[in-house]
This record gives C-alpha cells, structure tokens and sequence, in this order.
C-alpha cells in the first residue's frame, strides 16, 4: 500500500509511481484500475497506472475503451499465451501473438491512445 512503499522508500527521491497491472481478477480487468484511481484519489498514489487487457477475447475492445477512459492509464499490459518450451509452440495457438485475434486486439493500441 502507499503507506508501506513511502516507508520503505523513505530514503530515496521518488517522484512518481507507477502500478502494471497486477492481474486483480482475470474477469474483472478493470476493476484493478476503479481500485486503483480510487486509492490515487485518496494517496497521490500511485501516479500512472499500466492497465490490462486480453487481447484475443471477444470483449478485448470494450476492456480497451473502458481502460482509456481513466486518466492515470498510460497503457496497456496483455500476456500472451506461450509454451512451456520451445518444442511445444503451436504457431497461431489462441492468444499466442500469431492468433489473428490476438494481433487484431493489439492493433487497437493505437485507436485508444
């Protein structure tokens, strides 16, 4: 929390704070970033905020638009899916970043700033 980071940092010059989404509730992308701009409002922290989206979901541009809305969003984190190594990579696997759908929600990076 803010209280326990000012502590532990006490001794150093911070100036801003950023928070990379944390993966709150996988469900509920922008929940973390409500909670989030709430604890800002009553903190000063933290100061920008990188947000969450599932690039490949059906939803991944409502989640898009409804991030950008908050004025702390300075963008976007989304993990693609990947293999344990590399001889199980199945190229265009969902959500990998050649998904079609994957690299489709990433174009919209752009569209919302």
């Amino acid at each position: 929390m803010p209280a326990d980071y000012r502590k532990d940092s006490q001794n150093h010059k911070v100036l801003a704070t950023v928070h990379c989404e944390a993966e709150w509730n996988r469900d509920d992308q922008v929940g973390e970033t409500q909670w989030l701009t709430q604890l800002h409002q009553l903190e000063n922290a933290p100061t920008a905020i990188v947000a969450h989206a599932w690039f490949h979901t059906s939803n991944s541009e409502e989640v898009m638009a409804r991030q950008a809305q908050f004025p702390l969003v300075r963008g976007i984190r989304s993990k693609p899916v990947t293999a344990l190594e590399p001889g199980l990579v199945k190229q265009g696997q969902a959500g990998s970043m050649q998904d079609p759908k994957w690299l489709e929600g990433f174009s919209r990076l752009e569209k919302y700033g």
